[in-house]
Parts: C-alpha cells; structure tokens; sequence
C-alpha cells in the first residue's frame, strides 16, 4: 500500500502559545519603547555597540568592560542605541532587534514562543499529533467501551494500561507509529502577539475595586487568525498485508478516517461544557462572547473540518479522556483522591473540576480562552474506508444499549442524590446552540446535550425543546 499524504490547514481561532520553556527577561532579551516590546538580536546588537564605542577610541576590551553587566535601557543612556534603532515602520525590521510585540507587559520576562533557527514562529508536529492522539483515544475507547477505571498505580503512567488497550501493547504496536506529522510551515514573526494570561477565577489581592486579580503571566502568542499548514503522512506499508498480520491496524483504519467526525464531537462536546461553567458564575460572562463565537464556528463546519485546542493554558480537559472520566461520578472522585488531582477544602462529589481555566485577557475585562483552532484535513477524502463488522463511523460515540424497560421516574433535591441511570423530571430554564438547561431540582441546572436530545439528527435545539417546558 502506498503512502498517503494529508495536509492539516489550520485557522487560529484564539491566541496560541507553544512555549520554549525559556524566559525574555526585560533589560537583557527585550526593551519596552512606545506601545512596542522590542526583543533584541545579540549578535547584530553587540556588534553596533562595539562599533559605536570603538569610534569614541576605546579598544575593545575597554568597550567589553564598560558594557559589562548594563542592561538595553543603560545603552540608551550611554547613546549606543538611539531612536533611529527603534524607528520601525509596519513590515519593516529593525537590524538590532529580532521583532517587535504590540504591549505592555506586567511582568519584567515574557514567556517564549517556540521559533525555528531562523526565528520564526511554527506549530510543532509532536504538539498537533499530541492533540490528535486525545481524539483517536477518546474516540476509541468510547467504540471499544474500553474499561476507563483499569488504571496504573503510578500517576505518571496512570493512563498506560488504557493506552495499551486501545492503540496497541508497545510502541511497535500503537496506531500512531503510521501517523506522521511534521511540523507547520514556519510563519513571520509578523503574527507574533504580546498577550496577558490570567488564570480563572482569579485569586490573590483584592484590588481597588474589589476585584480580586491572580498573577498575571506575559506570553508571546501567534495571533488570532493566524493559518499554518502542516503535512501528514500515513505510512501505507503498515496497512499492507505482511504487516497486517502482525500489527493488525486495517481494523482501526477507520479511526484515522473518523478524526474528523470525532474531533467535531469532541469539540461541542467541550464548548457545550465551558459554556456551562461560565454560566453558572457571575463573573463568568466575560468569556462568554468567546465560546459563543467558537459554538458559530463548530456549527458551520464541513465534512472534513474539525475543532482542537492544542498547547499550554489549554487545560487538563483538553489532554485526557475528560468527559468519559467523569460519566462514572463517584469512580472519578476516587481517579482525584488516588492521584491526588486536588486539594481543594471542602470538595464535594460533583463539584466541577477542574475549577479553573487559563485565559488571556483583552483590555480589563473581555478574556479569551487559549489554542483554539479549527482544523481541515485535505487529502483524507481521497482514502478508501474499509467495511468493518461494526461501521465505527455511524456511531457517533451512541452505544446501542438495546432494548430495555423503561426506569421509573425519580426525584432527587441535592448534587449528592444523583445517580448514574437515574431518570428525572425538570423544566428547561435556558435554551444555547448546544442544548437545553435543566432544572432537575437540585439547585443547578444540567447540560442536555444537543445530541441527546432526540433519537437521530437535531437541526436546532428549538426544533425539539423549549424555555418553560
């Protein structure tokens, strides 16, 4: 079997940083000037300064021990950088400085984005390859309704025996060893963004205005409406006869087909959740235009377009099974009390988790979530599906439980009565584009998601349910 060649075109639909795990520290790696953070090329900028010093007569090691240990604003002072060195018009590049970041950063270093030799910015393959792999795993175990409570001791490595289950023993064995994906075509510095992160809800000192506001983290981010393009390939001789009948990956070859139709799932499923937890805090509605955009976004999707949210800030949902760990409430209570995943006094069974999220804030009170992109594979189309017993793909993670006696209506008033397969009675008390909130009479209104709300394919939430019923 031949190799096959995809393309993965990628829209940033809210700030994304990869980080290098290295800090620009102010006065060394950046300077501020105007509206502008200035972040310098070391080289270019200590040969000018040897240059300009030299031209007063010093020698160079005169030069060197003057320079020593002064920061970008002493050389300001000292008039080895002038004004002309910052006087950039827009597209055009300073010959001292690598780029140039729109802010004002609170902190004195910035978080830094990941660049290539040549200092510009990319999306690493192993970081959407890591994203793609949360949705093959959710994907199949939900198919495989693989036993999401055989977990391994260490927390480490806690995922491992679910892992194995799913892609394959060993390394030799994992599905992934066919997916190969390289890393995005590089894109200029242009698109690089000075952005605030904050952590939800904020914590700390109370301000002036009775706020109270976390520590603010500076990253350089890749913009919003950024496009990347990052080629796939899928190695066809593992799908080939002789190593199929070892590796036996023919019968998951429709779960690299699906990651479209997966990675949409996923996706409402996740901005249903996030639209749900800020609405049930009253400060929560300052991020409410930004999920509201991307629920737009997921509802005018094609066939073969997905949503992700890839790198840091993005969350402890993002990167787990998340959903399917917490269908089993009180096996879930015991996954953060085993691996030691909070330590929040007081915590109920059913109290959200996790109870924060990273955002990045425009102006003081408008905030973004981090990593969302939407995602397009080009070339899937052009693979044959294979036919298996089970057509993996009409399943849209729904499991045919069969025919059985309906449960008799129950009731319940506080968080902790509920059950798994309890049925209740409520009346909707709001209507979103992914579903109907529930009043069930336990003081918080829950989720119905769209697709559970009918058998079969729901238009519109109103087509179905109404505010009052």
């Amino acid at each position: 079997m031949k190799d096959v060649k995809w393309v993965a075109h990628i829209e940033l639909l809210s700030p994304l940083h990869i980080g290098t795990g290295t800090s620009l520290l102010a006065g060394v790696d950046w300077i501020q000037r105007d509206a502008y953070v200035y972040v310098a090329d070391q080289n270019a900028l200590l040969e000018a300064v040897f240059d300009r010093a030299g031209k007063e007569g010093r020698s160079d090691a005169a030069v060197a021990q003057a320079i020593a240990g002064m920061t970008l604003n002493d050389l300001v002072r000292a008039g080895y950088l002038t004004k002309e060195d910052f006087a950039t018009k827009d597209k055009e590049k300073s010959p001292l400085f690598r780029y140039r970041l729109r802010g004002t950063p609170a902190m004195n270093q910035i978080s830094e984005q990941i660049k290539d030799v040549y200092g510009q910015p990319y999306l690493p393959g192993s970081s959407l390859k890591g994203a793609l792999r949360t949705v093959l795993a959710v994907g199949g175990a939900t198919v495989r309704k693989t036993d999401l409570s055989r977990r391994g001791r260490s927390r480490s490595w806690a995922a491992q025996p679910i892992e194995k289950e799913i892609f394959g023993r060993n390394p030799n064995y994992d599905l992934l060893r066919a997916l190969q994906v390289s890393d995005s075509r590089p894109v200029s510095p242009e698109q690089l963004k000075l952005e605030r992160a904050n952590i939800y809800p904020t914590a700390g000192q109370r301000t002036q205005y009775g706020r109270q506001r976390g520590l603010d983290i500076d990253v350089e981010t890749l913009r919003r409406g950024t496009t990347l393009q990052a080629p796939i390939k899928i190695e066809g001789y593992l799908f080939g006869s002789r190593a199929e009948r070892e590796l036996k990956f023919g019968e998951k070859k429709n779960w690299l087909l699906n990651l479209p139709q997966w990675g949409r799932t996923i996706a409402g499923q996740r901005i249903a959740a996030e639209i749900e937890f800020f609405q049930q805090r009253a400060s929560g509605r300052v991020v409410l235009g930004s999920y509201s955009r991307l629920a737009q976004t997921w509802e005018g999707l094609d066939e073969n377009e997905f949503l992700l949210q890839v790198g840091w800030g993005t969350g402890w949902l993002s990167k787990t099974f998340g959903k399917l760990l917490q269908a089993d409430a009180r096996d879930f209570e015991r996954l953060l009390q085993d691996y030691r995943m909070t330590v929040e006094r007081g915590r109920q069974p059913g109290d959200p988790f996790p109870r924060s999220r990273h955002l990045v804030r425009v102006g003081e009170h408008p905030a973004v979530p981090l990593g969302w992109m939407k995602v397009r594979l080009e070339g899937i189309e052009g693979w044959v599906r294979e036919e298996p017993e089970e057509d993996l793909a009409g399943q849209d993670f729904e499991e045919d439980t069969g025919e059985q006696e309906p449960p008799t209506i129950q009731k319940a008033s506080r968080p902790e009565d509920l059950q798994e397969g309890m049925l209740l009675e409520g009346t909707v008390r709001g209507v979103a584009k992914f579903g109907a909130f529930v009043d069930v009479g336990v003081g918080h209104d829950g989720l119905v998601h769209i697709s559970e709300l009918a058998e079969g394919h729901v238009g519109q939430v109103e087509d179905v349910v109404r505010r009052g019923q």
